[in-house]
């Protein structure tokens, strides 16, 4: 035992079963000493204890001492007022319908055009920019995708036609708005592992804080500048100037942290991240992605309709016009709410159950309004459907990567963005024809009820993909 502590005086008198071989000669007691060349002998083949080949840095992301990473929040909050300026701006559009109808005098069902050919340009190229990130960084996307926004906003400040409003305000900026949505996502789910859902749920409740604070401001912009194009340019600059440099803020986490977050469970072993990755092509021909989409359309057509058609009904039940527009901002604030209750509730009941609670709170209320008959009434259904809106928004991207892992997670989501896209341009203009048919919300409604019933038989039938037969 001499021959070990002479050759390793750092370690006083101490000894320990690996600090010589079987044969008296010193040996490092990492590896046999193979670490700092061998002092071991040849011969000997004493025990050694048994290393992780690939070490871990305390200070990692990946790290099992240290929870989420800190950078991981910092994305989220720059996410977060990312979506709040980008949805905000896009749900202003009501506010500027009456200023555009006096102005050129075209017709309502004109006017509504550009709002669906902006959902289905924002599903179509939510593919685009979710692959692109799939295989490389976000910041140069996302920041050009809010550029596109923004530059559509500026030249919808100066369009004299109707082609012009179409081009501009529904084309390029509904590319732009394609963009944040399944990029944001993506690259934040790969920062999270335990508290995906909760960081989801933040990032997605800015589309209904940014629906509580837009539409009033671009109000008061049209008043106090007495011209909806100033308005506009407002928010082309606002748009570019804040939320282009957080699209800068925004990267791929460390391939260690990525590695831990590969799988749902967190584990970070070679064996279940090759069994989570699923590739698009793969992706493509399994039901449960085609289920996720299904039931998301469902929900966007409810929801459109009830967006759009709310107030009006509110209306029609003779509340007074300003007391009924607060229904909407009562749906954004309880949106909010529910995206991040909902993302944090899958983190502990789990994913599908937070899911099918969220479906069920519309499916409710909605019915409900046909016999709701005061203004009190109105404002409770507004708050539960909100709720319930914002609790599946946030359940839908968690799902999606919970079965597919995070190989392809960009490209998926704009799959499923797509069918919400398809959805939102069907509801409103359907519920509209039913309205001018029967006179009456009431079998809209019905409909609609109709709808959400089919989403949550679809949703009980959800299963694993590797547990589901590909077709």
């Amino acid at each position: 035992m001499a021959a070990g502590r002479a050759a390793f005086p750092f370690r006083g008198n101490r000894s320990h079963p690996y600090d010589q071989g079987r044969d008296g000669s010193p040996q490092n007691r990492f590896h046999g000493g193979a670490r700092y060349g061998s002092h071991r002998s040849e011969t000997s083949s004493g025990p050694r204890p048994v290393r992780s080949k690939i070490p871990i840095d305390p200070r990692s992301p990946a790290s099992p001492r240290r929870g989420e990473p800190l950078f991981g929040w910092i994305l989220v909050a720059a996410g977060t007022a990312i979506i709040v300026i980008i949805n905000g701006t896009f749900y202003s559009y009501g506010v500027f319908f009456k200023p555009l109808l006096l102005d050129f005098g075209w017709a309502r069902a004109e006017l509504s055009g550009p709002v669906s050919l902006r959902l289905l340009a924002t599903g179509v190229f939510g593919i685009i920019a979710g692959a692109i990130v799939d295989r490389g960084g976000p910041r140069w996307v996302v920041s050009g995708g809010i550029a596109l926004l923004a530059t559509g906003y500026l030249l919808t400040a100066r369009m004299t036609s109707l082609w012009e409003l179409y081009l501009y305000l529904g084309l390029i900026s509904g590319i732009g708005m394609g963009v944040p949505y399944p990029v944001i996502t993506s690259v934040v789910s790969r920062w999270f592992t335990r508290k995906r859902g909760l960081a989801v749920g933040i990032i997605l409740a800015g589309y209904g804080i940014g629906q509580v604070i837009f539409p009033p401001l671009t109000a008061y912009l049209i008043a106090a500048f007495s011209s909806w194009r100033t308005a506009f340019v407002v928010l082309g600059l606002i748009v570019a100037g804040v939320a282009i440099p957080l699209g800068f803020v925004l990267k791929r986490p460390p391939a260690a942290a990525a590695a831990t977050a590969a799988s749902p469970g967190g584990k970070s072993d070679a064996a279940a991240a090759k069994e989570d990755r699923w590739s698009f092509k793969d992706s493509l021909k399994t039901q449960p992605l085609w289920q996720i989409g299904a039931l998301y359309l469902l929900f966007s057509i409810c929801l459109q309709a009830i967006m759009v058609h709310l107030v009006p009904h509110a209306i029609d039940m003779g509340i007074d016009p300003l007391a009924a527009s607060i229904l909407l901002t009562i749906v954004g604030g309880a949106n909010a709410i529910g995206r991040i209750a909902g993302g944090g509730l899958s983190d502990r009941i789990g994913t599908k159950r937070t899911m099918i609670i969220s479906i069920v709170l519309p499916g409710l209320m909605i019915p409900s309004l046909i016999f709701a008959n005061s203004l009190f009434w109105l404002y409770a259904i507004a708050a539960v459907y909100g709720v319930g809106y914002g609790g599946l928004s946030s359940t839908v991207p968690k799902l999606t990567s919970e079965y597919y892992g995070l190989h392809s997670l960009g490209a998926l989501l704009g799959i499923i963005q797509l069918t919400f896209a398809v959805g939102g341009a069907i509801g409103a203009p359907l519920t509209g024809a039913v309205y001018d048919r029967t006179g009456s919300y009431t079998l809209a409604f019905i409909l609609l009820t109709a709808f959400l019933a089919m989403a949550f038989v679809i949703c009980l039938g959800i299963k694993p993909p590797e547990r589901m037969r590909r077709f």
